[in-house]
């Protein structure tokens, strides 16, 4: 216990409210180890991970008699019989789009914690190369704070607070420089309000209000300056089908005539190569009582138009979508029928449709996504949802686009979901907070930070 009786982590000395499913001690977020009893302090789990021990008169080996070798037609039987299950393993893995026995890729560098507890918190990579961390919640609780990662001496520093304490919200950086923030929730009120934080100053302004308050919208850049921000779910609790374009010279909000061609909330957008905007999937309505959709829209702005593309192979909502280097975009996990998938598929601009591609290895929603310097994609993290139980991930995959397989990468040390992921200047990946569940465990928000260091340039 601290000096308030708070739990304290015997190991790291931090407050927490995790506590071992075995014995009862404190651990936190550093040194709890995932069982299928639930989270657990390291000793506990090596103790019921401990391999029996052997029996004092040793087994013999298959085919093997003893004090001879086996026959020669026997050896060749288990020969045939290894090969053929051999083959059958490699085979199985190729149909599942993952590698059969790849080494782990990349490795995981420890980054200093943010400044506070920070679960669903937004980040943006400003021009100068710096990290801005915004907004977020503990649990309900709704966050002001911000803070400003320097990746060169590798350091947090606070900077000023949001006018309006906000989680749920969306970030987008402006051609400017300024960082736009929209939306989001404050206890049980959805916001409409928006604000401007510009880096020379340190400071944040109010924007014009959008004319819907929106709770988890999408937000994209638009080659002409403009940003679209569309759907999310309205004070009523159910998804919008409005959409709205911010004009930075002009300061102001335009409604997009009558929206795009469904109501859409945990959908995934992305910029094209073309100027237009792809947004895939989600839910139509309130979470519990909605419909996942497999239906894509694309927003074109000369026009400002939404028309309908190609359906998704299958309905999803809490994916991530990536534009891939050949124009492309890819859409990994999510969730349906309430518990999460780890199919992938690909979207072809040119022709308006899906393709099927590889399955991830472990299910995965709310997780992020990077694309990384040599074409490949960087997933991490995220939940595993099943039969209405969370459990966050710290595993992390690759996906190559050329083979259309995922290979495993290196795991983090703390399991996150809806944590924030941005691509760095010098090729690295840096993972923000988030929030984590397990097993008979509450969700609660984190602070700690790891920066992910791709193959090439761990080589370099």
């Amino acid at each position: 216990m601290d000096e308030l009786g708070a739990p304290v982590c015997a190991a790291h000395g931090v407050v927490t409210r995790l506590q071992c499913a075995s014995c009862g001690v404190p651990i936190c977020l550093r040194c709890q180890v995932p069982t299928p009893d639930g989270l657990a302090c390291v000793t506990c789990a090596a103790r019921d991970a401990a391999p029996v021990d052997p029996p004092d008169e040793p087994v013999p080996a298959v085919g093997r008699v003893r004090g001879r070798r086996p026959p020669a037609i026997v050896a060749l039987v288990l020969g045939v019989l290894l090969l053929g299950s051999s083959i059958a393993v490699l085979r199985a893995a190729t149909s599942s789009g993952r590698a059969p026995s790849a080494t782990p890729s990349g490795h995981w560098e420890p980054a200093p914690d943010l400044t506070a507890l920070r679960g669903a918190a937004r980040a943006v990579v400003l021009a100068d190369g710096r990290v801005l961390a915004v907004g977020g919640g503990i649990g309900a609780i709704p966050l002001a704070g911000a803070e400003i990662y320097d990746p060169g001496p590798g350091r947090w520093s606070r900077t000023a607070d949001l006018h309006q304490a906000r989680r749920g919200h969306a970030a987008v950086v402006l051609p400017d420089g300024r960082v736009l923030v929209v939306g989001g929730v404050a206890g049980d009120q959805v916001l409409s309000s928006a604000e401007l934080y510009q880096p020379s100053t340190g400071t944040w302004a109010d924007a014009p209000a959008m004319h819907d308050a929106r709770l988890t919208p999408t937000l994209t850049l638009l080659a002409d300056g403009r940003v679209l921000a569309a759907g999310g779910v309205g004070p009523d609790g159910r998804s919008l089908r409005s959409a709205e374009l911010f004009d930075p010279g002009a300061s102001s909000w335009t409604a997009v005539g009558t929206g795009m061609t469904a109501a859409r909330s945990g959908a995934a957008a992305i910029g094209l190569r073309d100027g237009r905007v792809l947004i895939a999937g989600g839910t139509d309505g309130a979470e519990g009582g909605a419909a996942v959709l497999a239906s894509s829209e694309l927003f074109d702005p000369v026009g400002d138009v939404f028309v309908r593309t190609g359906d998704l192979r299958s309905g999803r909502e809490g994916m991530t979508a990536t534009l891939l280097v050949d124009g492309r975009v890819l859409v990994a996990g999510g969730s349906s029928a309430g518990n999460s998938e780890p199919g992938a598929e690909v979207f072809d601009p040119a022709r308006g449709s899906w393709t099927t591609t590889g399955s991830m290895a472990a299910p995965r929603r709310l997780h992020g996504a990077s694309l990384l310097a040599d074409g490949t994609v960087l997933v991490s993290g995220g939940e595993d949802v099943r039969g209405g139980a969370r459990t966050s991930l710290v595993t992390a995959e690759v996906f190559d686009p050329r083979a259309g397989r995922w290979h495993p990468a290196a795991a983090m040390s703390c399991p996150r979901r809806d944590a924030a992921q941005v691509s760095l200047h010098d090729g690295t990946v840096l993972v923000v907070g988030g929030d984590t569940a397990g097993p008979a465990q509450p969700s609660a928000a984190q602070s700690c930070v790891e920066r992910f260091v791709p193959d090439q340039r761990a080589r370099g």
